[in-house]
């Protein structure tokens, strides 16, 4: 005779079915998930960066001309 063990339940015949869940009716939270789901979502790449040393080297080199003058 086999002996019970208590580290499952027993199993049952009916078990319930897994279904995605609906899409949000907000507008807001749909555009969110969709945000999530592009990988891009609050991602800074490199070029922000360089462009904004760019901008900062530019407007330097304009204030020391100006002040030179």
């Amino acid at each position: 005779m086999k002996r019970p063990t208590a580290t499952r339940p027993p199993r049952t015949a009916n078990r319930a079915v897994r279904v995605a869940a609906p899409a949000p009716r907000n507008p807001v939270a749909a555009a969110l998930a969709a945000r999530r789901t592009s990988g891009a979502a609050g991602r800074h790449g490199p070029q922000a960066s360089a462009r904004r040393a760019a901008e900062r080297a530019a407007l330097v080199r304009e204030l020391r001309s100006a002040r030179d003058d």
